[in-house]
C-alpha cells in the first residue's frame, strides 16, 4: 500500500515506486503478450471512492461529459447529471452498474503526475524511453459493482490495467480472431 506523508497537492522530491521494480521478468513480454505485475496503487488516496466522487465534478469541465450518461438522461439539467454521476460512484459497490472516468490525467493535475510516475517506473523496468515513443497516453478509471461483467470493448495497442480492489477476470480475443 502506498503511504505518502505529503498532501495530494504537494509533489514529493523523490516519489516512491508505484510499480514493483524487483520483478522485472514479466516486463520482457511488453507488447508481446499479457502479463501480471505488482503495483502499489491499492489504498492510494487518489483512488478512494470519496475522492473519485469528488473527481466526477471535474468531468463537466469538458464538452464530452455527456458520454457518461444514457441517452435518456442527457437532457437533464447539469446539476442533476452531477448528482447522478456522484451517487453512481459512491454506491458502485451495490448499485449493479459500471462506469468509467476517462482522460482524468487531463482533468486533475495530480492524476497526470501519477500517470507520469507510472510511465517513469515502466521506463526504469524496461530500460527504454517509452514516453518519447508514444503517440499519446491517458488514464481512465473503470469501476463496477462486484461480480458484474462489463461490455466488450477494443483496447488500444498497449494497456496497463492496475486492479486496486477485488478480483479481476479478463477475457480477450486475440488479434485477427473473429467471433
Amino acid at each position: 500500500m502506498l503511504q505518502s506523508p505529503v498532501s495530494l497537492g504537494a509533489r514529493p522530491s523523490a516519489p516512491p515506486n508505484l510499480i514493483d521494480q524487483n520483478d522485472r521478468e514479466p516486463w520482457k513480454k511488453l507488447n508481446e503478450s499479457a502479463f501480471a505485475f505488482r503495483h502499489n496503487l491499492q489504498g492510494h488516496p487518489l483512488f478512494r471512492i470519496e475522492h473519485l466522487a469528488d473527481l466526477s465534478e471535474h468531468v463537466f469541465d469538458y464538452p464530452d461529459y455527456q458520454r457518461y450518461f444514457a441517452f435518456s438522461e442527457r437532457s437533464l439539467p447539469k446539476p442533476e447529471l452531477k448528482r447522478i454521476l456522484r451517487e453512481s460512484i459512491l454506491n458502485i459497490g451495490n448499485n449493479g452498474r459500471w462506469l468509467a472516468l476517462h482522460h482524468i490525467d487531463k482533468v486533475v493535475p495530480q492524476y497526470g503526475q501519477l500517470l507520469d510516475q507510472l510511465f517513469a517506473d515502466i521506463e526504469r523496468l524496461i530500460g527504454q524511453p517509452i514516453r518519447s515513443q508514444m503517440t499519446w497516453g491517458s488514464m481512465s478509471i473503470f469501476m463496477n459493482a462486484p461480480a458484474l461483467s462489463v461490455p466488450y470493448h477494443f483496447d488500444h495497442e498497449t494497456n496497463f490495467s492496475c486492479r486496486s480492489k477485488a478480483k479481476r477476470m479478463y477475457g480477450s480475443i486475440r488479434q485477427g480472431c473473429r467471433r
